[in-house]
């Protein structure tokens, strides 16, 4: 994720589900933020990391970072509807 290879970062992460189920938070907490700074991502992505990040919260509450992490994701969601809002204004 760091090198920014979010494809072989979420195909690695997509096999340690598999692998591990659904017991490892870190799993889906690293999923959510490879969906997340992914610069191509699309609203379906969100979507998806916010699922994932939901999940991570859901097995490990505890964890400060897994909510800074959700956050920053629905910070990120609602800054995008703002600006589709306004392109579909400034188009009519």
């Amino acid at each position: 994720m760091e090198l920014r290879h979010y494809k072989d970062a979420l195909d690695c992460l997509n096999e340690c589900e598999v692998e591990a189920g659904d017991k490892v938070a870190d799993v889906f907490f690293r999923r959510s933020q490879v969906r997340t700074y992914n610069k191509l991502s699309s609203d379906e992505d969100f979507k998806l990391a916010l699922f994932d990040i939901k999940k991570a919260i859901s097995l490990k509450p505890e964890i400060k970072i897994y909510n800074e992490h959700l956050e920053i994701l629905n910070k990120i969601i609602e800054k995008n509807e703002k600006t589709e809002l306004e392109r579909t204004k400034s188009k009519h």
